[in-house]
């Protein structure tokens, strides 16, 4: 007799965007929105892919000392730098698994 095939897992509900604060409850207000506007005016392409000879535009204002760390730097220009989405992801990811808020190290790609 021929067997059922497997059932796929439904996936775990994601949090309704109407459940979410507004942005500006977050603290992602017009004080913040102005500070992201002046991080990227002042640095409009991506630090990390100059720093690899790439030209790429900056799409996010990050924060170099994260306001998790250090909240009184949240709006201090001269903590924001201007990163593309790819090495923002990468420089979060690295900041949650390290506390290291910068780009994970290169992989050496010698055998």
């Amino acid at each position: 007799m021929p067997q059922r095939p497997p059932q796929a897992r439904p996936r775990p509900r994601r949090r309704n965007r109407d459940e979410r604060l507004s942005a500006s409850r977050r603290g992602y207000g017009r004080d913040h929105r102005r500070w992201r506007e002046d991080v990227l005016a002042r640095e409009p392409l991506c630090v990390c892919c100059l720093a690899e000879g790439r030209i790429t535009a900056a799409t996010v204002a990050d924060h170099i000392v994260p306001i998790a760390v250090d909240p009184s730097r949240r709006l201090d220009l001269d903590n924001g730098r201007g990163v593309c989405d790819h090495h923002h992801a990468l420089i979060t990811d690295n900041f949650k698994r390290t506390g290291v808020n910068e780009l994970p190290p290169a992989k050496d790609k010698t055998p």
